[in-house]
């Protein structure tokens, strides 16, 4: 019979055999590895989750802060004006609704303005009336001949004045003063 040989390699010691208890504990730590390493991806993942969340969260905050400055600009500059005209259309109704005599004033007056859109201030205190306006010279000048050479006004006076770019703009400030005609209230004409 033939002789084995057995060769010894003394750099590469012979390993022992698993035990079961070597067996548990390689599985072991196997799970514990890739336990380990789904924890960090889960963490990672929410760390750049979160990362992306607060980013967000920032941009929202921006922008109301943004929409705030636009609500304290809107309360501030633009609601005051908004109130001051519906506050005027409110005294213009009442004022129209309950007056029989000075609606048809009023009606003749706005019938010589040309351009409703400018800024015109109409007063009427007992039968005076006082109208100033922003307007061009020569719209000015028309509204000035109408109220004198109407019969509805006993006498009429005239202020206009042009300064500045307005001479460029052909533009000016108008006040009008004229007193309505007592034979006109007393007659009823309106």
């Amino acid at each position: 019979m033939a002789e084995k040989n057995y060769i010894f390699n003394l750099l590469k010691p012979i390993e022992q055999p698993l035990t079961s208890w070597d067996r548990v504990y390689e599985w072991l730590i196997g799970r514990a590895k890739i336990i380990i390493m789904v924890t960090q991806a889960v963490i990672a993942i929410t760390f750049f989750a979160k990362v992306a969340l607060d980013t967000i969260a920032k941009s929202k905050d921006d922008q109301i802060e943004e929409l705030n400055n636009q609500i304290i600009l809107y309360t501030t500059e633009r609601e005051p004006r908004y109130r001051l005209i519906q506050n005027k259309e409110v005294n213009y109704r009442n004022m129209w609704s309950s007056s029989r005599k000075v609606a048809p004033v009023l009606r003749e007056l706005y019938s010589y303005i040309p351009n409703i859109g400018t800024d015109v201030v109409i007063s009427i205190i007992g039968n005076i009336v006082s109208i100033s306006t922003d307007d061009s010279r020569a719209n000015l000048d028309s509204l000035e001949t109408a109220i004198k050479s109407s019969a509805t006004f006993s006498s009429a006076g005239a202020s206009v004045s042009i300064e500045g770019e307005d001479i460029i703009n052909g533009t000016g400030k108008g006040a009008f003063n004229a007193i309505i005609d007592e034979a006109v209230l007393l007659r009823g004409k309106f």
